[in-house]
């Protein structure tokens, strides 16, 4: 429960999260690359929203 955790995670929501609705979403698996638009990546989106924002109320103290 590091700053630096907090700071990831709040750049994630702020940064990462809409660019991957804008633009969509490239995941790396140990089988390539698998490749979504933003259209294809909302629901994507709305998971990886859920998760960070459990994880940053988990790393500030507060109850997820």
């Amino acid at each position: 429960m590091t700053t630096q955790q907090i700071n990831e995670t709040r750049y994630a929501i702020s940064k990462q999260l809409p660019d991957i609705r804008l633009h969509g979403l490239v995941a790396a698996t140990a089988y390539g690359e698998l490749v979504l638009s933003a259209t294809e990546s909302k629901a994507v989106a709305k998971a990886i929203e859920r998760t960070l924002t459990k994880r940053l109320a988990k790393l500030e103290g507060g109850a997820a």
